[in-house]
């Protein structure tokens, strides 16, 4: 896990934030970004993480990741919000195949 965060945060801008949030989920929050780009952001990571290979005691390890995408909305009244439909777009992501990024939806609280 140690590798995967170290590769996703030298993959983000000056300014983004990458946490751990639980177990095996991370969140990265990306300052003054639209969601178009936010996505396009998402998709690159996906991508350059999937084509990652870590050698461990001889072994080939690769890695895939589910990303859930959202934006703050006028709506929302904490952070908590924003989450949560991120974390939904997560699980969409994952009951799609894993290895994906799906979009939240403005409606979903």
């Amino acid at each position: 896990m140690k590798r995967l965060a170290d590769m996703i945060s030298s993959l983000l801008r000056e300014g983004d934030v990458f946490a751990r949030y639980g177990g095996e989920e991370f969140m990265v929050l990306l300052p003054n970004t639209e969601l178009p780009s936010a996505f396009h952001i998402a998709q690159r990571l996906r991508e350059i993480v999937s084509k990652e290979k870590v050698t461990v005691e001889q072994m080939n390890i690769s890695f895939t990741i589910s990303l859930g995408v959202a934006n703050a909305q006028a709506f929302d009244s904490h952070a908590e919000d924003v989450i949560k439909r991120a974390d939904q777009a997560l699980y969409q992501s994952k009951a799609e195949g894993r290895n994906r990024v799906s979009l939240a939806r403005a409606d979903e609280l």
